[in-house]
């Protein structure tokens, strides 16, 4: 009996199977599991095993993209589904006996259209003796029901007490199996550097961010950063050196007892060393990165213990689009990143955290938020806290802490959950089911309160002796949806099938909007001809590229094997195979697109209007052949010159959350295979819909109907109409 364990990691399948005797064959791309085949499973040629060669094939498809738990960076279901439709096709090509393929209940794998019909059971590892829960889907064709239910409500495992499993099946609790293998530490030199006095702000090398709107306080907190929460008990800064980045450092009076500080405290020669930039200076940065990195590897080579700590702050430079590359390759993304091995702390000032890259947003050990007036920031921040509480609390400290005037609040990372949130660098928030350490050294303890206080309405001059209106913060969004019906006839610029429309108003979507496209209404009015007449064929003995034109029109098989025998050869169509057989003397062979590019790429005699890349030839009639004695056999003869078109918007396609090599800007795809002079009509699928990221503004709509290849298609004067639906809060 054989086995095929795809994604087979630790192959605990392939183990179990091996001890009842199977032969297993394992593929995995992790090659330190030591697979029997190591590759990508997108990648593996799988036809070198005939059909049938194994018994049972068992996938473990990577959960990652389908997990509940993936919140700190967008879902890439797409992934995810290549991985799970390459298996299906291995399986459907392999024919095995039985198959299964098994992932996380809880996961998203069971909402995909693709798993919906397939059979399945659910089992619960804690029901056959493991310590920990782990339901599991499996979808199979086994001759096998489990013997167990799964863990519920309604019938727990013996493991279950004071309610909860004694593991998990990520951890596996704290007790050491046998065969399980800890994280081994090794001994590394220690190394010690100056410390804050301040016990709440995190120790040096540190990464941060304060974030607020211009006069919110950031400049303030900054400075005081420097000069007191950063001093050592003996009153000395616990850097040698500080850069400064700031476009007002020499015109903002603010700055003077931080420059003060340096030249006369830290003894700093500002006429020789620059250490203030009031331009961004990249080359600057990085020639400071380098020195100290030599300076911390000499220290460590001559054998010292104690660390040379610097300071670089980056102040109000959001204007300045190099700065934040999205690239993760900027000497910003390299503080943040490897900053700390070279003992280099990195403060920095912005207006907006979504301007900053996302290589140093997640390296970053604290972040100071001030009061936003965007609420579309305000939610950027929350959902990069949304993993450590839920956003209802997130919302209530951040109202806490920002409620008095240049009031901030403080959030240090590397902190239990219980210890991370601050109001300023004075009071620790208390986190319900949090291990709380006692208060100790003066610090404060506040508990935030929702809903969260009011906040009084600003009011005229006019009417301040009135009493005045309070509200909440906190505000439901209310669900909206437009519907814009579109129709070429209408269209402002352009043909029927690319044209503009103009909707009539401006529609704006602060927020973003799910779309989705109904009633796509096209007349087939496509002839045979339309992507291209040519026939080519080569004369093997002279090597020549020789061609005929087919008339422009519609064919039928029948009709087209007429024009091949009085242009080319003798030729024959099949109906009940659909199949066209051409007459083959051994010399001359009819070349299909690909041969066309690969015999010819420059050399032949094309038509006018017509390359090697694009031959315009009529190969998409007559389909792939094969030569058999005397007959070279076209074995898919279509008449049509589409098999789908592609409804495109080029107006979202900045917006859309479109992706693949087909184009960002599709929003509706359509079959064609009615013939022609038939209308068709189709839609987005059901439930499927397009994401528009916002803030968009809506006005002028351009559209484009088009091939697999972007190419716009003739209508040849039908209309093309639809309606587009959209989904949003507002």
């Amino acid at each position: 009996m054989r086995l095929l364990e795809l994604f087979s990691g630790t192959k605990s399948v392939g183990r179990a199977f091996e001890a009842l005797g199977w032969e297993v064959t394992s593929l995995d791309a992790d090659a330190t599991t030591r697979p029997s085949i190591c590759a990508d499973i997108r990648e593996w040629d799988y036809r070198t095993y005939p059909p049938g060669h194994f018994d049972l094939i068992w996938a473990s498809p990577v959960c990652t993209e389908f997990s509940r738990a993936l919140t700190r960076r967008p879902r890439r279901l797409e992934d995810g589904d290549r991985l799970v439709l390459k298996t299906i096709e291995i399986i459907g090509y392999l024919r095995p006996r039985w198959w299964a393929v098994e992932n996380p209940r809880t996961g998203l794998l069971k909402s995909r259209p693709y798993m919906k019909a397939l059979p399945y059971d659910d089992v619960s590892y804690c029901m056959y003796g493991f310590r920990y829960q782990k339901t599991t889907r499996i979808w199979n064709n086994l001759p096998w029901v489990p013997s167990q239910p799964v863990c519920s409500k309604r019938g727990r495992c013996e493991a279950f007490q004071d309610g909860r499993h004694p593991e998990t099946a990520q951890r596996q609790g704290s007790r050491h199996w046998p065969g399980q293998t800890r994280v081994k530490l090794f001994p590394t030199a220690e190394y010690t550097s100056k410390q804050p006095r301040d016990p709440i702000v995190p120790r040096v090398p540190c990464t941060g961010i304060f974030l607020g709107p211009s006069k919110s306080g950031k400049t303030v907190a900054l400075i005081s950063a420097i000069l007191d929460q950063y001093m050592t008990g003996g009153g000395e800064s616990v850097f040698e050196r500080i850069y400064i980045f700031s476009p007002s450092i020499e015109i903002d009076d603010a700055w003077k007892p931080v420059k003060g500080f340096i030249e006369q405290h830290m003894g700093v020669n500002t006429e020789r060393e620059q250490v203030y930039f009031d331009k961004w200076d990249e080359g600057a940065l990085r020639t400071i990165i380098q020195q100290q990195k030599k300076i911390t590897r000499t220290t460590k080579e001559l054998g010292f213990k104690k660390l040379y700590q610097i300071l670089v702050v980056i102040d109000d430079f959001a204007d300045q689009p190099e700065l934040h590359r999205r690239t993760g390759d900027g000497a910003l993304d390299t503080l943040f990143i490897r900053g700390r091995h070279m003992q280099i702390s990195t403060w920095v000032s912005s207006q907006k955290l979504r301007l900053i890259s996302a290589a140093v947003r997640v390296n970053m050990q604290f972040m100071c938020v001030w009061r936003l007036r965007n609420q579309l920031e305000l939610e950027a921040v929350l959902e990069e806290l949304t993993a450590l509480l839920p956003k209802k609390e997130l919302q209530a400290i951040y109202e806490e802490a920002t409620r008095e005037p240049y009031s901030f609040l403080f959030i240090h990372y590397l902190k239990p959950r219980a210890e991370m949130f601050y109001k300023r660098w004075e009071e620790r928030f208390v986190i319900e089911n949090g291990d709380d350490p006692e208060p100790s050294g003066g610090q404060a303890v506040v508990e935030p309160r929702w809903p969260c206080p009011e906040r009084v309405r600003q009011i005229s001059d006019s009417t301040s002796s009135e009493k005045s209106t309070g509200r909440s913060f906190w505000r439901r969004k209310k669900r909206m949806s437009t519907t814009i019906y579109v129709d070429s006839r209408k269209r402002v610029a352009g043909d029927d099938a690319s044209f503009e429309f103009d909707i009539g108003e401006t529609l704006h979507l602060q927020t973003g909007a799910k779309l989705s496209v109904f009633k796509l209404r096209v007349a087939d009015a496509f002839l045979s001809t339309d992507r291209g007449q040519y026939l080519y064929w080569i004369d093997e003995a002279l090597q020549t590229l020789n061609w005929a034109v087919l008339p422009i029109g519609a064919y039928t098989g029948t009709r087209l094997a007429a024009w091949i025998s009085s242009n080319y050869a003798s030729a024959t169509y099949v109906e009940s195979t659909n199949e066209i057989g051409v007459a083959y003397d051994g010399n001359r062979r009819i070349l299909n697109d690909y041969e066309i590019r690969s015999l010819f790429p420059g050399t032949g005699s094309y038509p006018a209007g017509a390359t090697p890349s694009r031959p315009l030839s009529i190969s998409h009639l007559l389909g792939p052949s094969f030569i058999d004695g005397a007959l070279q056999i076209f074995t898919f003869v279509t008449m049509n010159p589409y098999s789908e078109l592609l409804l495109r918007c080029s107006t979202l396609a900045t917006a859309a959350d479109i992706k693949g090599p087909l184009g960002q800007d599709i929003i509706c795809k359509m079959i064609i295979d009615k013939g022609v002079g038939n209308i068709m009509q189709t839609r987005t699928d059901e439930g499927h819909f397009v994401k528009l990221h916002g803030p968009i503004t809506l006005r002028t709509l351009r559209f484009k109907l088009t091939d697999v290849d972007g190419n716009v298609v003739n209508t040849r004067g039908t209309s093309v109409s639809f309606a587009i639906f959209l989904d949003y809060d507002q």
